[in-house]
Parts: C-alpha cells; structure tokens; sequence
C-alpha cells in the first residue's frame, strides 16, 4: 500500500507542476558537482571520506576514452573532433594508405602458393631496390647539372 501511496504522490507532484527528473535538464558535469557539493556538506568529514571519494564521480565518456580499442577495427578508427567529418576522413586516408591496406586486400583477395607468393616478394624488393638505384642516380645527374657539369 506504501508503494502505491509513493506513485500517487509522484503522479501527484507531476501534474502540479514540480520538476521531476530535474538532473536530466542539466549537463552531466553539474551532476557530478552537485553530488561532490553534497558530500563534502556532510556533516562528518572523516566518514564521508572513507565511504565516496570524488574520484568515484568520473563522467561516461570519460571512462570510455580510457579503455583501449582492441582487435582489428583497432587501427582503422579515427576521432571526429568537433563535427569535422572531412578532416575524420581525411585521416582516415592517410592511415590507410600508409598501412597499405588498399595493397593487402588486393593480395589477399585469392589464395597463392607459398613459392608464388615468394617469388612476387622477390620481384617487389628488387623493384623497389632498382627503383631507389635510379632515383639516388637522378639526384646525382641534377646535383651535377646544378653545378654546370
């Protein structure tokens, strides 16, 4: 009978006029304040301390920043800051191109013999190896060039 006393006057309440729930209409960080507020007015400090401490009041998002991302979405997620989608996708991109993801899915997309495999390892270092051989002999002939030779 208490229980459906305590509605009435909740129901009550509601339709009068009074503010239910008022804490939702608030920020979470005045929340957290107001309950920090009420705990160091207790009336016995020692007791207070022992029991909550501040550090206990720590904001959701908060928490979830702390946790660390795990598993293969891990390195493949960037932060939107302020609502700058261009900037996220941007970055985005970038992390992508430099882990060569792009290449790794095309390799990946049909299974190769491992001898096949280490033959195209062979061919992409020795390409890679010619390819910085002529660059490193173009920067000679424009230093030469630069000089007047």
């Amino acid at each position: 009978m208490a229980i459906r006393a305590n509605f009435t006057k909740v129901s009550a309440e509601a339709a009068v006029g009074a503010k239910i729930n008022s804490w939702r209409e608030k920020e979470p960080a005045s929340v957290t304040q107001t309950v920090v507020n009420r705990i160091h007015a207790a009336p016995n400090p020692p007791l207070r301390k022992q029991i909550i401490d501040e550090k206990d009041f720590v904001e959701p998002k908060e928490v979830a920043k702390n946790i660390p991302i795990t598993g293969p979405i891990a390195g493949r997620m960037v932060k939107v800051d302020n609502g700058d989608v261009d900037r996220a996708f941007r970055h985005l991109k970038n992390v992508v191109n430099a882990n060569n993801i792009r290449f790794d899915k095309q390799q990946q997309r049909f299974y190769k013999k491992p001898g096949k495999a280490l033959e195209e390892k062979r061919i992409r270092r020795k390409k890679r190896m010619f390819d910085e051989g002529i660059r490193r002999l173009m920067n000679i002939v424009k230093d030469a060039k630069r000089r007047g030779y």
